[in-house]
């Protein structure tokens, strides 16, 4: 097991943020929510997160369809206080592998983002292990199909990874995050629910989905639990519900 010292920071979370700098994506699609929305990130996000911060988005990070049309918005991320922490949603067509991603860090000097896939991301600051995988549409929505099947397997496969990836740390603290809820349309279990009984993780967060008016939230205390499937407390994260300001988490 790795013993990090811990020293004080702060954790904070927004998914979905959908920048579209280099690609001409309108999200008013989404809602009046969305009006202005990257000046509003910037601005709610300035007035939250220290450099020494810790900011985890858990995907639909960028519109752009390849690496390089994503650096606009990697660059805008970058600039911004803090260090992130990313993961892949569905509409993160640019991911490539992490080693790809990485290279991109570097040739591009992006050097406050980190990318987390199959794996976990250690804050040693203090001692808090992110874990967790984008999921998929689960068993028992409307028109799961066996492709959908497929998916929802090897997606349970890349969870279990991930959740087994940071047992190698002593963490005082797991933060379990998906891009997709956990479950289903019906507020049914999964296989994912199912593996963080199993790990003991009893809360999770989540984002992709849009359109519900949500508040202004500071802590993750004030966002109210959307499901509780099994014991687990969910809570959504996406930006337009959490009116395009991180909320803090540890």
């Amino acid at each position: 097991m790795l013993k990090m010292k811990r020293n004080k920071t702060d954790i904070f979370i927004i998914s979905d943020l959908h920048l579209s700098l280099s690609a001409d994506k309108p999200m008013d699609v989404f809602g009046d929510l969305w009006d202005n929305y990257i000046a509003r990130l910037k601005e709610a996000w300035c007035e939250k997160i220290g450099e020494n911060d810790w900011v985890i988005i858990p995907g639909d990070i960028s519109w752009a369809m390849t690496a390089e049309e994503a650096v606009p918005d990697l660059i805008f991320l970058n600039e911004l206080p803090g260090k992130k922490v990313m993961m892949k949603g569905n509409h993160d067509y640019w991911w490539s592998s992490i080693a790809k991603l990485n290279q991109l860090k570097k040739d591009r000097h992006l050097d406050s983002l980190f990318f987390m896939h199959t794996s976990s991301f250690y804050i040693e600051e203090c001692s808090v292990v992110v874990l967790g995988t984008r999921g998929w549409r689960c068993i028992g929505d409307k028109d799961f199909s066996e492709e959908d099947l497929k998916i929802y397997k090897r997606e349970l496969l890349r969870f279990e990874l991930s959740i087994k990836d940071a047992e190698k740390y002593d963490a005082e603290k797991r933060i379990c995050i998906f891009h997709y809820p956990p479950f289903n349309g019906k507020y049914e279990s999964s296989g994912f629910t199912d593996l963080m009984k199993k790990y003991k993780i009893s809360e999770c967060f989540y984002g992709h989905v849009h359109g519900i008016r949500g508040g202004v939230y500071k802590s993750f205390a004030e966002v109210p639990v959307s499901a509780s499937v099994d014991g687990i407390d969910c809570r959504l994260i996406s930006a337009d519900y959490v009116n395009f300001s991180p909320v803090k988490i540890f």
